[in-house]
């Protein structure tokens, strides 16, 4: 393998976690139910909340089925 090769990979594959990463944000933000990034994060650290079920047990789960998948 060339140092060119290794270099397009690595660029790849920054580029690819990137967008695994921003995904993972816009799809914690969109749904029916519109929560305020604040918001998230405060159930995500707190685990409690009056829309927390709305994260940990509908949109989370999702999110990591799919990048598990």
């Amino acid at each position: 393998m060339t140092a060119r090769t290794s270099v397009r990979i690595w660029i790849g594959f920054i580029g690819l976690t990137a967008a695994l990463i921003l995904l993972f944000i816009a799809n914690l933000n969109l749904g029916s139910v519109q929560l305020t990034p604040a918001e998230i994060w405060r159930i995500l650290i707190e685990r409690s909340g009056e829309r927390a079920a709305i994260i940990l047990n509908i949109r989370l789960p999702r999110i990591l089925s799919v990048i598990l998948l």
